[in-house]
């Protein structure tokens, strides 16, 4: 299932500007609405400032200024838990598998639009697969079947036989 861009905000980290502009502008068109952050600084205040509007993240793994990409990574799924993330970088995908979060993407740069909204897509459906389905509790008691009674004392099951 892809990710539909629209409406999503995505927190884009990168610290070289010759690759933020083209890359936040790509994001742009596709449908995303962009929080940039030039530098691991400002990317933990976004994360930590946030009040649940940020939907995805991409980061750079190494930034010139405060935290690395994996620790940005780390703060946001912290801070949700079903955060999709992907990591872009130049030369970490052995480093990926020791750093990055679970169910997580890597896009080696240079790298195409359609990687990168692929990225995105991939990780927003693992990460919606993993969450397990809500059981809500009904208001009214359910009747079980007469044949069938539940000994509270012994934890168990039982069924009669009729």
């Amino acid at each position: 299932m892809a990710v539909d861009p629209k409406h999503q905000l995505l927190l884009y980290v990168e610290d070289e500007k010759s690759v933020r502009t083209p890359v936040a502008e790509m994001l742009k068109h596709a449908g995303f609405d962009i929080l940039l952050a030039n530098n691991g600084v400002e990317a933990l205040n976004c994360i930590a400032t946030d009040d649940g509007h940020i939907d995805c993240v991409v980061t750079d793994v190494r930034l010139g200024r405060g935290s690395t990409g994996w620790n940005i990574g780390r703060r946001a799924r912290l801070h949700a838990s079903t955060m999709p993330i992907v990591y872009t970088s130049s030369s970490t995908a052995a480093e990926w598998m020791a750093y990055g979060v679970p169910m997580s993407e890597l896009v080696i740069k240079p790298f195409r639009p359609a990687q990168l909204i692929d990225a995105l897509s991939s990780v927003a459906a693992r990460v919606r697969a993993a969450i397990p389905p809500v059981v809500r509790r009904t208001s009214k008691p359910v009747a079980l079947d007469s044949a069938i009674s539940l000994k509270t004392g012994s934890r168990q099951i039982s069924e009669e036989t009729i």
